[in-house]
């Protein structure tokens, strides 16, 4: 909505959509590197980091949001990151292309 809304648009449709982030600040842990499923949560994490800085990058710099927002985005992207060489394949032949895209995006300094 980032994208095709101008930017006051943008917030006002962000406050009604999703008037709290709750847990979607919290990156998720994966438990399983080996397990091909578990493994997409890593994917998760580089997703959500890429996307929690866009919705930061429309913000407001007065918007209280968007200092935790970014600070969001880092964390998913760090925990991301931790997953991309694990020396597995359920996750390495995949999860760079992930990091490749986030980080071009988001950065990992705060």
């Amino acid at each position: 909505m980032r994208r095709v809304l101008p930017q006051e648009e943008y917030v006002a449709w962000l406050d009604r959509f999703l008037p709290e982030f709750g847990n979607l600040f919290e990156p998720v842990e994966v438990t399983d590197v080996t397990d091909g499923k578990l493994v997409h949560l890593a994917g998760l994490n580089l997703s959500r980091g890429w996307t929690l800085n866009g919705i930061a990058s429309a913000l407001n710099a007065s918007d209280p949001r968007q200092r935790e927002i970014r600070e969001a985005a880092v964390d998913h992207t760090q925990a991301g990151l931790g997953y991309v060489f694990s020396g597995h394949y359920e996750g390495d032949h995949w999860l760079a292309t992930f990091a490749i895209y986030t980080l071009s995006l988001v950065g990992i300094s705060r």
